[in-house]
């Protein structure tokens, strides 16, 4: 530590302990060597930082630890900031752009959960659980989120407050959507576009309409799936100017709508949409979605520009080095590495995968490419545990046409082994 450097100061435990001791402002001013002025702004807190050198003296002056005289946990500094001891719409707003701005995602979310142990005002509760769910969406932790959601919803239904309850459900909607429960967010997303339509939310109402075809596309139902995307562009095009919309939420139509159309074989329209999401995520700094969009790139250039897929698995691994990858992205990127001829380099990637336990379709299209792995090596057996695995898991999941689709293939394996059980055969 510096002289020079400062720290906040916890104003609170500074007047009470002149106080406590009896002490003179005068005979503290001068032993630190300050104006009197001074160190009632300290002590009001009017002045947040003070140097170390100061904090020192006066640490020599109260006879205690360092430590006390200085704020080290963000709710006493959002609090000291806005003078208050209750939780209010600023105290929160503050947390979240000093805490999760910067990724501090888990410190986020101790901080709000120690806040939802104090008495909270009613208008307070929805404000606080739904930061309390999206902090641990964000970490992954979907039991403490579902939690959360769920008294959110409650606390809205209560208050009959229409705003509340939609923000609630998009708060459910986007957790069942992370646990990949695609019924769940199927429902919840049709109940979310009728109550915004009727209550005026275009805003809420269109990311609905939008994140009701990422439901579609994951499913497999790829028509609905592309007349959702359809829709959602339709109707930005046309209100524009009266739907304010987030840049993520542009970067996940670009990269549904152009994922959708490589499936239907239209490859220059779906790299185009995939440029411009990640050229979106790029200049607004989206780190998520910027990844999500490379490797998606990565996948879409595989079959025709090999070295510009490499390219930018490379950049992707960079990205992933400096602030953690999704289970999504990086079965992305195994996938990719299979459509290269990778396939040693794609096992290793799915094995550490599983020590993360993935659930719903997440474990079974895990399953799904450590078959098609298997049997680009001509590992047959080893294929067939893993499409069986797969079946079973698409199957709960409630992705029909995956699972037929899967289940033939596995038919066809089964029959071709029977035929030749050495394995003495190709395989598409």
């Amino acid at each position: 530590m510096r002289n020079r450097d400062t720290y906040p100061i916890n104003s609170e435990f500074i007047k009470g302990t002149i106080r406590e001791l009896g002490l003179k402002k005068e005979y503290i001013a001068i032993k630190v060597g300050i104006d009197r002025n001074t160190l009632r702004r300290w002590v009001n807190g009017s002045i947040k930082t003070v140097r170390y050198d100061n904090l020192l003296k006066l640490s020599e002056i109260f006879n205690c630890d360092f430590e006390k005289l200085i704020i080290d946990d963000p709710i006493s500094m959002a609090r000291q900031q806005f003078k208050t001891t209750e939780l209010t719409m600023e105290l929160l707003d503050s947390l979240k752009k000093n805490l999760a701005a910067s990724d501090n995602f888990q410190i986020y979310s101790d901080t709000l959960i120690q806040l939802s142990k104090i008495p909270l005002k009613e208008d307070m509760v929805v404000p606080l659980y739904l930061q309390i769910a999206f902090s641990n969406t964000r970490l992954e932790k979907y039991d403490i989120a579902k939690a959360a959601s769920a008294i959110a919803l409650q606390a809205a239904y209560k208050r009959k407050n229409s705003s509340e309850i939609c923000k609630a459900l998009v708060s459910q909607a986007a957790i069942t959507l992370c646990e990949h429960d695609l019924e769940n967010a199927e429902r919840l997303y049709l109940e979310i576009i009728q109550r915004t339509w009727r209550a005026g939310f275009h805003e809420t109402w269109y990311k609905a309409l939008s994140n009701m075809a990422m439901v579609y596309n994951a499913m497999g139902k790829n028509t609905l799936a592309m007349a959702f995307y359809r829709s959602s562009t339709r109707v930005l095009k046309k209100n524009i100017h009266k739907i304010p919309v987030k840049d993520s939420l542009l970067v996940n139509i670009n990269l549904g709508y152009g994922e959708l159309l490589r499936e239907a074989g239209k490859q220059k329209q779906a790299l185009n949409h995939m440029e411009t999401g990640r050229l979106i995520a790029g200049k607004a700094k989206l780190s998520l979605e910027f990844k999500r969009a490379t490797i998606a790139l990565a996948y879409g250039y595989s079959e025709i520009d090999p070295k510009r897929s490499l390219q930018l698995i490379e950049e992707y691994d960079i990205c992933s080095k400096e602030s953690g990858s999704r289970i999504s992205h990086e079965l992305t990127k195994a996938h990719t590495l299979i459509k290269l001829g990778k396939n040693d380099e794609s096992l290793i990637i799915l094995t550490q995968l599983m020590i993360d336990k993935p659930k719903g379709l997440m474990i079974a299209y895990c399953h799904e490419l450590f078959a098609k792995a298997h049997i680009a090596k001509f590992q047959y057996h080893d294929a067939l545990f893993h499409l069986k695995q797969s079946m079973g898991h698409y199957e709960i999941a409630g992705a029909k046409d995956i699972y037929l689709e899967i289940k033939k293939t596995n038919a066809d394996l089964s029959q071709k082994l029977k035929d030749k059980p050495n394995g003495d055969f190709s395989f598409p």
